[in-house]
């Protein structure tokens, strides 16, 4: 019988499958289409906006929705953009590229970002802490990345 470690990398493992494999894919052409999630996605980000340039993490980036609406929005940003689909990730790059530009994007755990205190003067996560285990982890890692006043 596997012990609590073995039981955590496991699930984390399944999950990564999961997003990689079937989320993803689907996602796209169903949930990113609702229109209420699309309101939502819009309300949102519409108060995030500022025009400056500005350091944005968008944890649980997805296919990338959230990122055309900033680079539409906010032409300075920089956007960092972490998720555990490659998949996901490739396509939130795919999108940029075809608004002509670039994103940094990594595969990474909400529950422990590599990031410095402090690194971001935004952080964008949504629709994402229903599928973490321990999302006060998560909370206190989006905190402690994001700048004082962000």
């Amino acid at each position: 019988m596997p012990g609590r470690a073995q039981h955590y990398v496991m699930r984390d493992r399944f999950i990564q499958s999961y997003f990689d494999r079937v989320y993803t894919p689907a996602y796209d052409v169903t949930t990113a289409r609702f229109a209420g999630y699309r309101g939502l996605l819009e309300r949102s980000l519409s108060r995030l906006t500022s025009g400056e340039a500005e350091r944005i993490l968008c944890v649980g980036v997805g296919t990338g929705n959230e990122v055309e609406h900033l680079l539409r929005e906010d032409a300075q940003a920089s956007i960092v953009g972490v998720d555990l689909s490659q998949n996901a990730l490739k396509t939130a790059r795919r999108r940029a590229s075809q608004m002509g530009r670039e994103i940094e994007t990594l595969v990474m755990d909400a529950r422990s970002l590599i990031f410095p205190d402090a690194s971001f003067d935004k952080v964008v996560c949504m629709h994402v802490m229903d599928f973490v285990d321990r999302p006060e982890l998560a909370t206190q890692e989006i905190f402690r990345v994001l700048r004082e006043g962000g």
